[in-house]
């Protein structure tokens, strides 16, 4: 599961795919979200309401942080990493192929200030 703070009215399942944190070379890699946009709710719109928080705030990525959950088949959270985010660095809200009736897969890519994971 993935959390967004409350104020971006984020539904968990729009994550179709998320990479778990990576530490390469003294640093925390980019971290790329893929989402399934079913239209209603819009994940599309989730997006665009990140888009106007860092027109108004700058990117300054480290007011948001984001939760990252691994469960198990009880529901009981097994694994939860805290990303404190530097910046954003690619939002994408897909592409429309008339010729295919398959969602929309937007996607964001962020840079992590730090990871903090917990169990």
């Amino acid at each position: 599961m993935v959390q967004f703070p409350e104020k971006f009215k984020f539904t968990q399942w729009f994550v179709q795919k998320i990479n778990k944190p990576k530490f390469t070379n003294s640093e925390w890699e980019d971290i790329r979200i893929d989402f399934h946009d079913p239209i209603k709710p819009s994940a599309t719109q989730f997006l665009y309401e990140i888009v106007k928080f860092l027109k108004i705030n700058g990117n300054d990525g480290k007011l948001l942080e984001i939760k990252i959950q691994s469960i198990d088949q009880t529901g009981a959270i097994v694994e939860e990493w805290l990303i404190i985010v530097d910046k954003i660095l690619t939002i994408n809200f897909g592409d429309l192929d008339y010729n295919d009736e398959t969602p929309q897969k937007p996607f964001l890519i962020l840079k992590p200030l730090n990871c903090h994971l917990n169990i």
